[in-house]
């Protein structure tokens, strides 16, 4: 039997699975070799737990699979382990955006992203060093900048707190798109005409205030116009625009190439430009930190910025467990772009890290 025939919503474990063994072959053969390995053994078994479940709306009670042990490579690359680690960050900052609009009630939340022209991947570090750097100038934050002086006073007087992730996406050229999503709390007096906060998107006559493009252009310190998008986030988008900012680190599709089968065998379109880019920016974003926070959601959200531990129960919590004490299933990975019930291996659990230790069946 198949997950999704036992499971149908499950099936995004296999749509995300299937994508990663796309990038452990992108890494076959080149200098990243044992993350390919260790991609290729992501997510090969995962064990569920048969559980009673209540739908919070409707009052439902039913039969679901919650994930109970699974092996996660960690792979900044890995499609599955991305993923899992935005589930994960979706239900952290979900919960603590709830926390800071109880303290801060009538504050507003502004969608931003920043971005400059593409790069070449060769150059892919020195201009996201330069953009972290451009950004605390923004903020008015460290590197001798006054909160009260130049670009940086008109953000300082109004952010209470923000949350930014870094994105690099692959150009039609092969280059590399790097850009931040931010989410920004402001203050109240932020949209309030008379207060003379508000930060037009470009800027004009009807504004004492520059424009974002315009700030942007002078932290960031480049000669031509770069990419600066506002926007207020309404409270009924607020979970959306969470799920916006921390959904991957790089498009699935950036790392994406086509298979086709015919009678000369298979054919791989693109794959070499591919790799080649992958393994580029690898290189360029090792150790990289692709996610910052700041001010009070840096104090409400302490350790979102650190490699998540657990990428098993990120789901669990959403869910009102009626009976637990069901039984377990092993589907291991049996290609094809399928996870099928496996019987012919059983799985043992390490409980210091909640991984699966897999040995065959042997019958007596």
């Amino acid at each position: 039997m198949l997950l999704s025939e036992m499971s149908p919503s499950d099936y995004r474990f296999q749509k995300w699975r299937s994508m990663s063994m796309m990038v452990a072959e992108l890494y076959r053969g080149t200098e990243y070799k044992e993350y390919g390995k260790a991609i290729e053994h992501c997510g090969r078994y995962l064990r569920f737990k048969k559980v009673e479940i209540t739908d919070e709306i409707f009052g439902i009670t039913e039969t679901k699979l919650l994930l109970e042990a699974a092996n996660f490579c960690r792979i900044r690359f890995c499609i599955f382990c991305q993923w899992r680690k935005s589930l994960m960050w979706h239900g952290k900052v979900l919960k603590g955006v709830s926390r800071i609009m109880e303290v801060y009630p009538e504050h507003r939340w502004l969608a931003v992203t920043l971005a400059g022209r593409n790069c070449h991947p060769t150059v892919l570090r020195r201009e996201l060093n330069k953009m972290n750097d451009g950004l605390r100038k923004l903020f008015g934050l460290g590197g001798g900048v006054s909160r009260n002086r130049g670009v940086g006073k008109y953000l300082s007087r109004v952010v209470e707190g923000y949350i930014c992730t870094t994105e690099v996406t692959r150009g039609k050229d092969n280059s590399c798109h790097p850009h931040f999503h931010i989410l920004l709390l402001v203050k109240p007096e932020y949209f309030d005409k008379e207060a003379g906060l508000y930060i037009p998107q470009q800027s004009s006559e009807k504004h004492e205030n520059p424009g974002w493009v315009e700030l942007w252009q002078e932290a960031f310190g480049v000669s031509y116009r770069p990419t600066a998008h506002v926007k207020a986030v309404r409270r009924d988008d607020l979970k959306r625009q969470v799920c916006e900012v921390l959904k991957y680190n790089t498009k699935p599709s950036s790392v994406w190439y086509e298979q086709k089968v015919d009678i000369n065998g298979l054919h791989r379109e693109g794959f070499e430009e591919t790799q080649k880019w992958l393994v580029e920016v690898t290189g360029q974003v090792y150790k990289a930190r692709f996610i910052k926070t700041g001010g009070c959601v840096k104090k409400l959200l302490r350790g979102l910025e650190e490699e998540p531990k657990d990428l098993i129960h990120v789901e669990d919590e959403d869910c009102d467990v009626v009976n637990s004490k069901g039984e377990s299933v092993t589907f291991g990975w049996i290609g094809s772009d399928f996870y099928g019930l496996d019987l012919s291996y059983y799985a043992l659990v390490n409980n210091e890290t909640g991984e699966l230790v897999i040995e065959e069946n042997v019958e007596e």
